[in-house]
């Protein structure tokens, strides 16, 4: 299951069957540019951090009324967390859920 995290740190999952579950907390997709697994620079750091890309119309178009959709850009919400966290076999997040429950995720 896959929730996007709210810029108070806010989460929600429904329907979420009860048992044991492992938690991964990803948050380099918010950088422009940049995917999960994006390749990284000897820092640790995403390597070629591009700007939000832009769109309009093709040339000669001029009068369609078409507007392109406004990109987002998400750069300014990233926190960088430790890498351990991305994937479930490294992830120190275990949790049973039980039922409908609030469960604060703290990192190190």
């Amino acid at each position: 299951m896959v929730s996007q995290i709210g810029e108070d740190g806010s989460y929600r999952l429904n329907n979420v069957p009860t048992g044991p579950v492992k938690i991964c907390v990803e948050t380099k997709s918010l950088l422009a540019g940049i995917t999960s697994g994006a390749p990284t620079n000897i820092s640790g750091k995403p390597a070629n951090k591009q700007p939000p890309r832009t769109y309009s119309a093709p040339g000669g178009a001029g009068g369609t009324g078409y507007t392109p959709p406004v990109i987002d850009d998400k750069s300014k919400l990233y926190v960088e967390i430790p890498r351990s966290y991305e994937k479930m076999e490294t992830t120190k997040l275990d949790y049973t859920v039980e039922k409908s429950a609030t469960y604060d995720i703290n990192l190190d």
